[in-house]
């Protein structure tokens, strides 16, 4: 992701699924922390589009914004069209 992040730890409790035009997906949240010590969390949301090409979502906040915004992000997920 990028030398600023030191740790990743998927957490694996994540009960919700997305789907993306009933496409194949997956999805975690993932804990992570920055090199000056800030924690956050990331929603990654995987799509196997075709064999050849799949899409990636990624949602990046801090711990205390995340949940707030979740709503609002899982909207614009399900609102995604490929064509």
């Amino acid at each position: 992701m990028g030398e600023g992040y030191a740790f990743f730890n998927s957490t694996g409790k994540f009960p919700h699924k997305y789907t993306i035009q009933e496409l194949p997906s997956a999805s975690d949240i993932i804990d992570f922390e920055k090199i000056e010590g800030q924690p956050g969390k990331m929603l990654v949301v995987l799509a196997k589009v075709t064999d050849q090409d799949s899409l990636v979502i990624v949602y990046s906040e801090s711990k205390r914004m995340f949940y707030k915004s979740l709503l609002n992000v899982t909207q614009i997920i399900r609102s995604v069209s490929i064509t």
